[in-house]
């Protein structure tokens, strides 16, 4: 058999015994142990409502309202930090469990909140009194309602908002490469880059191409006008020096006498076409043409190095700044998905309306704890609220007029005190003014009949 006890439990004003196990077998203790954890958990929760324990008693009636008020409170709490802990995930990122402590001293503070909220609102008011208050609890319940209800809104969200936000981020990107594109065209490309949606997209790829250029162009004029004076005195000369010699073999023509042999004319137009060659330099400005030809070759050829290697370098830079626009896009913050959020409502009806329906039922289930009471209104708990109150103030008042009493007597105690002291200073005063007088009359006394007494042995004499 094994050892048993009882343990009486005060329950009505009687006791009831309840048999519990020491050693094993026999009946077990399980029961009492959950009727212990449930009551502790009845008071949490109306701790939570804002309820006094010691009252509550009093209208047992009234508990199980007041703990599905406290119920409601800690459903609202846990919402709210459910909702900073899904915020707090897409900002930052981090594995939800590190975010977790945090998420916990929210929902604290909206639960103290929540109950701070419904403890002002326990007693009786009168009507215009109970309105203005509730209008402005409800106010606050809203705001809060508000605050939490957006991030789980755009949790729901996530996946579509997540979608469209990079749809939009893959266009800029791609609007970017391409603005880049055009507005630092690629040396030899004729583009317009002094367009006004250019000027915060042009990039520094060097100008060594573009000042290789300006020489090469200026070359290519030299050797141009080089090639072209030269051909037109060669041309000259060919022309002087057929005529001379036809003059010589006495062709005929114009300008030409026609007469075989070197006669004047033959000279003459020798002598011309001589002096036009020496004066012409044709055989030293032909040699100037090829070095300047040479010259253009060259210069040919570092432009295009340069203009390669400028190539090079701006499709580099538009590639680098095309990357660091998509690493700026790694994470998708808050803001952005509100953005997203907007964007798709203002594009479908539907989500508009989802968006809508859960932003009015996450607020008005952050805001039933305010109005789980209004709707309740005044309970036997409200009565005793009041009667507290008033006794509260009663003795408080009570309390008050007993120190004001006490610190009066003390004072009236102390100023009789004083007067008494006063009174027995002056006495003191009084008596060593009577005695000064009386010592003085003595000593006047003593001086007139010292001088009768002198007088009178004067007059003994005179007899």
């Amino acid at each position: 058999m094994p050892d048993t006890a009882t343990r009486q439990t005060p329950l009505n004003g009687h006791s009831l015994r309840i048999p519990s196990t020491r050693r094993g077998g026999g009946t077990s203790p399980q029961p009492v142990r959950v009727s212990a954890v449930r009551g502790r958990a009845g008071r949490f929760l109306r701790w939570l409502a804002g309820v006094d324990e010691r009252l509550i008693r009093e209208v047992g009636q009234e508990r199980a309202r007041y703990t599905s008020l406290g119920g409601i409170v800690a459903s609202t709490a846990l919402v709210a930090g459910a909702s900073l802990l899904g915020a707090a995930t897409l900002v930052t990122g981090v594995f939800w469990l590190f975010l977790l402590p945090f998420a916990l001293a929210w929902s604290c503070a909206v639960a103290n909140l929540d109950r701070f909220l419904i403890s002002g609102m326990h007693g009786k008011e009168r009507a215009r009194r109970r309105s203005l208050s509730a209008v402005a609890r409800i106010f606050v319940a809203v705001v809060l309602g508000l605050i939490i209800a957006e991030p789980l809104t755009l949790t729901i969200f996530q996946t579509r908002l997540d979608q469209e936000i990079r749809s939009a981020r893959l266009r800029e990107v791609t609007v970017l490469e391409s603005r880049l594109t055009r507005c630092n065209p690629l040396p030899g490309e004729n583009q317009n880059v002094t367009a006004p949606d250019c000027a915060e997209y042009v990039l520094s790829g060097g100008q060594a191409s573009v000042a290789t250029g300006a020489n090469l162009t200026e070359l290519k004029d030299q050797v141009k006008q080089a090639r072209d004076g030269l051909a037109r005195d060669r041309r000259e000369l060919r022309d002087r020096q057929n005529a001379a010699r036809k003059e010589c073999n006495g062709t005929s023509g114009e300008g030409l006498t026609g007469r075989f042999g070197v006669g004047p004319s033959c000279r003459k137009l020798r002598a011309e076409a001589d002096k036009f060659a020496s004066d012409s330099r044709i055989d030293q400005r032909q040699k100037t043409l090829l070095g300047l030809e040479t010259q253009l070759n060259a210069l040919a050829g570092e432009k295009n190095k340069n203009e390669a290697e400028e190539s090079r370098l701006i499709s580099k830079k538009i590639a680098d700044t095309v990357r660091q626009k998509k690493e700026s896009y790694q994470r998708i913050d808050l803001l952005e998905r509100w953005e997203a959020l907007g964007t798709l409502s203002s594009q479908s009806g539907f989500v508009t309306f989802v968006h809508w329906l859960l932003r009015i039922f996450f607020v008005l289930f952050d805001c039933l704890p305010v109005i789980s009471k209004l709707i309740n209104g005044s309970t036997s708990y409200d009565e005793l609220i009041d009667r507290k109150r008033r006794s509260d103030l009663d003795r408080a008042e009570a309390k008050r007029q007993a120190e004001d009493r006490k610190v009066v007597g003390e004072y009236e105690h102390q100023l009789h005190e004083e007067n008494r002291r006063f009174q027995r200073k002056r006495q003191q005063v009084d008596l060593e003014t009577r005695l000064e007088t009386l010592h003085q009359t003595e000593e006047v006394d003593k001086l007139a009949a010292r001088i009768r007494r002198g007088t009178s042995s004067d007059g003994s004499r005179d007899q």
